[in-house]
């Protein structure tokens, strides 16, 4: 008799604990990864835009799920130095202008442009872009409730052809 109460006692105990919910607890929403950029030329206008291609993320909570990200773009600018050369034994001051090294804790000072993409897209076209310009792009996440970390931030800079160098036109 005790034998039969212990494995009832066992069985409510088992059924108890497996109809019992454990909640996640609710983290931070990763970061995604761009790792994509295509050029797409538009011969109609002579623009060119670029598609970016990121991977998706999951929220981790089916009551909170990604509804969206938001692509930053960012138009950097170059920057003046002043380089010294000796010239014949004297020190030339030159100036010299060039972008800035990018880093993954520091973002740019100026305003971004934001594009939202729904939760379910993980590509989106920006554009047109232009010749000889650099660009940094990142992106986020975000549910109803949070918004995760960007993305390492990557740069694109379109190249004159050879035909555009040619004739001056950058």
């Amino acid at each position: 008799m005790e034998l039969i109460y212990l494995s009832m006692c066992l069985c409510v105990l088992v059924s108890m604990c497996e109809s019992l919910a454990i909640e996640k607890p609710k983290g931070n929403l990763p970061a995604p990864n761009l790792w994509k950029f295509e050029s797409i030329d538009d011969p109609v206008d002579n623009t060119t835009s670029q598609r970016l291609t990121w991977t998706g993320v999951d929220s981790g909570d089916a009551q909170d799920p990604v509804v969206g990200y938001k692509v930053k773009v960012w138009v950097t600018q170059k920057i003046k130095k002043i380089v010294y050369k000796n010239e014949g034994g004297k020190l030339v001051a030159t100036e010299k202008e060039e972008y800035p090294r990018i880093s993954s804790n520091v973002l740019p000072e100026s305003t971004p442009t934001v594009l939202i993409v729904p939760g379910n897209k993980t590509t989106v076209v920006f554009g047109p872009v232009t010749v000889g310009v650099k660009y940094q792009f990142a992106v986020l996440a975000f549910t109803k409730t949070r918004e995760g970390p960007l993305s390492s931030p990557t740069s694109i800079r379109l190249l004159p052809t050879e035909e555009e160098q040619k004739s001056g036109s950058v």
